[in-house]
């Protein structure tokens, strides 16, 4: 049996809130650092196989953890007739891109936010295609399984493009974690800054300057602040991603030029505002994480599924994109639509 993770006993409120604030940056999907467009390559290519080869023009599609709707406008662009498309996703969606649409293409489109994936509200048996981008997996299978059965008609296709444990965006989801709460530990970078911010604050006024160039206190926390610096560089040489360590590096001198020319209040608002986005981004590393799937999860996954219907054709593959593994490609074609 497909067991639960541990992801579905995490704070279903704080996974809406961090994804809803990355949704409302305007992200249309999850993997910015490895697509700066849309879905390409490999990913693309499994949903023209699995499901956009295979769409009619009176499908309805229900897309499953939609985020800002990559897959919608991958159909929008891909398909000479796009199909009805309701997106859902438990936090906050209202991606701005379809209002570029012509007037009967934006009206194919509806997107529901602070909807569960497990309880759409659709009607049974009113659904041709679920599909699912790095969403699927987040939920517990058995709502699961009981929603695809009630909505899908009796013709009903399935798609899924899931998380892989060994994949690199997992690798790069667990490195990512673990740089966020180095930052914020016992002489990491982000903890040295905020202990040197009332320093640099003084350091606005030449009496200030004066006190903190007579203050052992304000060398010891230059000099654990410049140790820091040294550390974060070598953790940085030794990382598969440190863009966040890099990224960090740069807020960090804002907040330290913030302090001195702004003040210390300012700078501490800076500080966490900063720490709050950075943490937010690692709760989502860690449930993308806790939601990966390996080899015999998606296998349990697929055989739960195919049992749903007796009349599925079903493929699961390993996609890679170059060198690297991004995903789980899982498809069930309705035997009748793989013979026409």
């Amino acid at each position: 049996m497909y067991a639960p993770r541990n992801i579905y006993a995490m704070d279903q409120h704080l996974t809406q809130t961090d994804w809803t604030g990355y949704w409302a940056t305007g992200a249309l999907h999850s993997c910015l650092g490895s697509y700066q467009g849309n879905y390409d390559g490999a990913v693309k290519s499994f949903w023209r196989r699995a499901w956009l080869d295979h769409l009619g023009s009176d499908d309805r599609v229900l897309d499953l953890g939609c985020g800002n709707g990559p897959l919608a406008l991958l159909m929008m662009n891909e398909s000479d007739e796009p199909a009805l498309y309701c997106g859902v996703d438990l936090a906050k969606v209202a991606p701005s891109w379809p209002a570029r649409l012509p007037d009967s293409q934006r009206a194919r489109l509806t997107f529901l936010g602070g909807c569960s994936m497990t309880d759409t509200g659709l009607p049974s048996d009113s659904i041709d295609w679920v599909v699912s981008q790095f969403g699927a997996e987040y939920v517990e299978p058995g709502p699961l399984l009981a929603e695809l059965a009630r909505v899908l008609s009796p013709s009903g296709c399935v798609a899924l493009f899931l998380h892989h444990a060994g994949s690199r965006l997992a690798e790069v989801a667990r490195e990512e974690a673990a740089h966020a709460d180095w930052l914020f530990a016992e002489g990491g970078l982000m903890t040295a800054t905020a202990q040197l911010l009332e320093p640099m604050s003084a350091a606005r006024t030449p009496q200030g300057r004066m006190r903190l160039a007579k203050s052992p206190l304000a060398a010891r926390l230059r000099e654990a602040f410049n140790q820091a610096q040294d550390a974060l560089s070598a953790r940085a040489a030794g990382s598969i991603a440190p863009d966040l360590l890099f990224q960090a590096r740069e807020l960090s001198a804002q907040m330290l030029q913030l302090a001195q020319s702004q003040g210390l209040v300012q700078a501490r608002a800076a500080w966490h505002e900063t720490k709050r986005s950075i943490f937010q981004a690692q709760a989502r590393h860690r449930s993308l994480c806790a939601a990966a799937l390996d080899a015999q999860a998606a296998q349990a996954l697929q055989a739960q599924i195919q049992a749903l219907r007796g009349v599925w054709a079903s493929e699961l593959t390993e996609v890679c994109e170059g060198p690297y593994l991004v995903g789980w490609g899982l498809s069930f074609h309705h035997l009748a639509r793989t013979s026409s």
